[in-house]
């Protein structure tokens, strides 16, 4: 038999926080799925349909806020699911300038930052101005690897970051 979690979103200040998508997933590095309905004006949502296990985590998605997972969670037939609370954060932001190898402004540049955590692998996507500066919102608090390709063609840089912290700006 399939089961149900209800609960509610929740803002850094504990406040309701309206159209968020809930996505849960199998275990801590398990596989991702995305729930089709957002939370209510009050912050609620409930996620029907889920088969019983014992380790199913759940967190909410809504940019530049960054969910933090739940603990794992137990669905049992015939036993009452738990209220699930759910929080968003203020995620980091990270900002610089791409450049080329004579110091200028590289304009259209495309830009992925590649996150491992908790929930798994996730990109992030932006692109540079004209002056070469660009600016990614959300960016959660874990380890991060910075990939720009040139609009012009040819060349590509890599840099690693250990992490942003939760609204950190770097």
């Amino acid at each position: 038999a399939l089961l149900a979690f209800s609960g509610v979103v929740r803002d850094e200040q504990g406040l309701p926080l309206a159209e968020a998508r809930v996505e849960f997933q199998q275990g801590p590095q398990g596989r991702q799925q995305s729930v089709s309905e957002n939370s209510d004006a009050d912050g609620r949502f409930e996620i029907p349909g889920l088969a019983p296990r014992a380790d199913w985590v759940l967190y909410a998605v809504k940019a530049p806020l960054v969910g933090e997972p739940s603990a794992p969670l137990q669905v049992r037939a015939g036993a009452a699911a738990a209220e699930v609370v759910l929080r968003l954060v203020p995620g980091g932001v990270l900002a610089g300038r791409v450049v080329d190898g004579e110091g200028k402004p590289v304009e259209g540049a495309q830009l992925w930052v590649q996150v491992q955590d908790q929930r798994g692998a996730e990109t992030l996507q932006g692109r540079s101005r004209e002056d070469g500066t660009f600016r990614i919102e959300g960016v959660p608090a874990a380890p991060l690897r910075i990939t720009a390709q040139s609009s012009r063609g040819g060349g590509h840089a890599n840099q690693q970051l250990e992490r942003l912290g939760q609204g950190e700006v770097r």
